[in-house]
């Protein structure tokens, strides 16, 4: 067993909470409704939330914006998050601008999604 990934689920099962991760799968376009069918995948799961703020230096682009990183484990997604994804956290929404995976021993262990209120 990777160590990396038994102290990546130990730390975010102590320190984590409980949000949604909401995923909006466009479907195929139905000729009846002249209308895209869309589906909802929400996946609750413990991810660490960190409240960051955005300078010149880091993310000049979200400037005078509420940003915040979650740190989710690799495991409970079937596939990558996506930008635009949503992320539940009480009852704050946040959408997804950028997505970082991070592995050890050839294995992707954690994914780091910085976001903005919505």
């Amino acid at each position: 067993m990777n160590l990396f990934v038994i102290s990546t689920n130990r730390m975010i099962d102590r320190f984590g909470a409980n949000v949604t991760f909401r995923r909006i799968v466009n479907g195929a376009y139905d000729f009846d409704t002249g209308a895209v069918s869309s589906t909802q995948v929400d996946t609750t799961a413990k991810a660490y939330k960190r409240q960051i703020e955005a300078s010149q230096y880091n993310y000049p682009n979200l400037i005078g914006k509420e940003v915040a990183e979650f740190y989710a484990k690799a495991a409970l997604f079937t596939e990558k998050p996506t930008v635009n994804d949503k992320v539940v956290s009480g009852t704050d929404t946040y959408t997804v601008q950028r997505v970082s995976e991070h592995g050890a021993m050839g294995e992707v262990i954690l994914y780091r999604l910085l976001c903005v209120k919505t």
